[in-house]
């Protein structure tokens, strides 16, 4: 996860880098984004997934998600790279209730400020899909053993 402080500047540069649906002519798009919206809800288990969360975090998180399977933008960067949209959106389709909760528990961690959050939601959650079951382990694997500082890795 790229924690770089983003710039305003380095922001506002580039609207292809997080295009908003509010950009966009409402020909068909709104109708497109209730419909990720709804698909997404399904991948998720959302009515279980708010009885465990934080509804207002997870609807952000579905409204985010749902942007960007609606919104054709070339390309999003992560981690200084370009990723094109279609990448993007694949890994979102694979994100349901386990991986989505294993982000929520580090998320839920996590103490430190974030300077673009929609960037680093973009970020997170296209990393979810590969890396959702191994980051749990080893926050299973530190609250039993501990804290170990010395240890590499």
């Amino acid at each position: 996860i790229n924690k770089d402080i983003t710039s305003i500047e380095e922001v506002n540069t580039d609207p292809n880098k997080y295009p908003s649906i509010n950009q966009m002519d409402s020909d068909g798009l709104l109708k497109r984004y209730a419909e990720n919206g709804e698909m997404i809800k399904r991948n998720i288990d959302y009515d279980l997934l708010v009885k465990n969360y934080d509804r207002e975090i997870i609807d952000e998180i579905v409204a985010l998600m749902a942007e960007v399977l609606t919104i054709d933008a070339e390309y999003y960067i992560i981690e200084q790279k370009k990723y094109p949209t279609a990448l993007i959106r694949d890994r979102l389709r694979g994100i349901n209730y386990e991986k989505l909760e294993s982000f929520l528990l580090d998320f839920s961690r996590r103490n430190k400020r974030v300077y673009n959050i929609k960037a680093y939601l973009i970020t997170s959650l296209f990393n979810i899909p590969a890396t959702a079951d191994i980051n749990l382990s080893n926050m299973v694997r530190n609250d039993l053993y501990g804290n170990h500082d010395d240890e590499k890795g």
